[in-house]
């Protein structure tokens, strides 16, 4: 529709809805309804969303029960970005019609990518019962019922699907998808590449295929499948979007700076460019763009700017002026969750870690279903060595979201510290898959089955990561770990210097050589190599400790002692 033509729309709803006031239609809640009704089409053809929802929301006033008036406003919540709301007129007008497919479908989607499995069965159920040779009906609950685990019955729905229209792409990704979550990830693979190949234009098909590339640690292929995607479509949000985080988990942090440009005009996109900056360094760069920000009152995101603005302010070494910052927005408002965690992050680092619990419970108090919340009191839990509270605080996290890596790693973390390698070995993997470029959750991994007593799968693990991560220097280190425990005592020197040489002032990979040296009963040269290390870090008290520890190895406690009360 042309502009000209939208605007005779608008024009012509206009003196429909006067002619009807001078025949009294206010007295007709039907002719009330079609007017408003009529005026909703007309904004939204012209993109006025805002216009077109109210408009809507008045017809329904007048006719509550009608199914199609509830689709349109659902449609017009859902192209000006409002899920939520979205949801729930989907949803009435799928009560009000069972039999209308496209409100059931959208429903039923949006529970699902909220992860309220049942729920979105439950719709999905209801769409195929609408339509039984839906393709995207039976999708939409083999994807429930995947999120559900039932993978058996997933699968049968999908394939069902697909018999349904052999030619869909969609009904191919999703078959990926839940192949994938059934842990058949080769035949996974290649559900995805018959969806790319069936519609090689569709978006969709190929951030499915990099997501399932990324996910199983070939991170060139998910670049490649998305640099395809954006060749399609240059200014597809959600391909610059997972672009930029690609770039960002895989230390190519230059490379995501165009990625967050284009999502600046996004939503929530500018703050982002100023996160982005700020991470990388350009701090400057990233506090002119907070000030824009912050002055421009017509944003929603100005005291969100101020708080970032707080956090640059304490980083930048002005940390009592930071700290004041962020007290006057908790005063402004003290139920607001974000200033709460960065009050807490800031007394966490500063060492309070008593003062960062109470800012972080005064968090969960306001949002118990805030995962950043939890898992600042975890951190907080750690810092005061309560592991009780920390496992607990992690597990909440996890349940509340399952993919939260760090969380995982550090649950299994302290999961280790208490003796319980199984659990931990269960966290450790979930962090991998959360983050499957992530070489820590491998190294926690390792650990977890070394305190299993399973060196081989150990080994395994880490040389399957290493073939794609060759210099990453813990692992490294924990496979020269592995080899002491097989008594390998020069496999085990063998990768602590390596270690060393990716990342010389290691700890770890220190006290691996040093303890490699005391397995071989050769104090004095353990003795020397720490003096080196110390004649390069006189200051550095975790070699003093480690030179005590070689003197207590070697029968010479008097000198330990006095190592450790230096």
């Amino acid at each position: 529709m042309t502009s000209g033509s939208a605007v005779t729309g608008v024009a012509r709803a206009a003196v429909l809805a006067v002619l009807c006031a001078g025949v009294a239609c206010s007295a007709d809640p039907q002719a009330t309804a079609r007017a408003h009704e009529a005026r909703g089409d007309a904004y939204r053809a012209e993109r006025k969303l805002k216009e077109a929802i109210i408009e809507y929301r008045n017809a329904v006033k007048s006719v509550p029960d009608s199914a199609d008036v509830h689709h349109k406003l659902a449609q017009a919540y859902e192209e000006s970005g409002d899920h939520v709301a979205a949801y729930a007129s989907y949803a009435r007008a799928g009560d009000l019609d069972p039999g209308n497919l496209d409100a059931q479908l959208k429903a039923g989607t949006l529970l699902l990518v909220a992860g309220e499995y049942d729920a979105a069965r439950i719709r999905a159920e209801l769409a195929v019962k609408a339509d039984p040779r839906s393709a995207p009906a039976q999708i939409l609950l083999g994807n429930a019922l995947a999120g559900l685990n039932e993978s058996t019955r997933a699968l049968r729905q999908i394939e069902q699907a697909i018999s349904l229209d052999p030619g869909y792409a969609p009904a191919w990704t999703s078959l990926g998808a839940v192949r994938f979550h059934a842990g058949q990830r080769e035949v996974a693979g290649e559900a995805f590449e018959r969806a790319v190949a069936l519609d090689p234009q569709s978006i969709d098909a190929r951030v499915a295929l990099a997501n399932y590339h990324w996910a199983s640690g070939d991170t060139a292929a998910a670049e490649s499948a998305l640099t395809d995607a954006l060749a399609i479509d240059p200014g597809h949000a959600s391909v610059h979007r997972a672009l930029a985080l690609l770039y960002l988990t895989t230390r190519r942090a230059e490379r995501a700076e165009p990625h967050f440009k284009a999502l600046s005009g996004e939503p929530g996109g500018q703050l982002a460019l100023a996160d982005y900056y700020s991470g990388i360094g350009r701090r400057d760069a990233a506090r002119a763009l907070l000030e824009r920000i912050a002055a421009d009152g017509a944003r929603g995101e100005t005291r969100t700017a101020r708080l970032r603005l707080a956090a640059l302010t304490y980083v930048s070494g002005q940390r009592e002026a930071g700290q004041r910052e962020v007290d006057a927005l908790i005063a402004e408002q003290p139920r607001d969750l974000e200033a709460r965690l960065v009050k807490a992050r800031m007394l966490l680092q500063d060492g309070q870690a008593d003062e960062a619990a109470s800012h972080a419970r005064e968090a969960v108090r306001i949002d118990s279903s805030s995962a950043s919340a939890h898992y600042m009191v975890a951190l907080a839990a750690i810092a005061r060595e309560d592991l009780h509270e920390a496992e607990r605080q992690l597990q909440r996290v996890v349940d509340i979201n399952p993919r939260a890596a760090a969380a995982q790693m550090h649950l299994a973390r302290v999961q280790l510290v208490k003796g319980d390698a199984g659990r931990a070995l269960s966290a450790a993997e979930a962090a991998a898959r959360a983050d499957p470029a992530s070489p820590v959750a491998t190294v926690l991994m390792a650990r977890s089955l070394r305190a299993r007593g399973d060196l081989v799968r150990a080994e395994r693990e880490l040389s399957a990561r290493l073939a794609r991560q060759p210099n990453a220097p813990g692992l490294h280190t924990e496979m020269g770990w592995v080899a002491l425990s097989r008594r390998d005592a020069s496999g085990a020197r063998k990768s602590f210097e390596h270690a060393l040489r990716l990342a010389p002032a290691s700890l770890e990979a220190r006290t691996g050589l040093v303890t490699v040296d005391l397995a071989e009963r050769n104090v004095d040269a353990a003795r020397e190599r720490i003096a080196r290390w110390r004649k390069a870090a006189p200051e550095d008290p975790d070699l003093r400790i480690l030179s005590a520890r070689v003197e207590i190895a070697g029968g010479r406690p008097d000198i330990a002692e006095a190592a450790l009360r230096d």
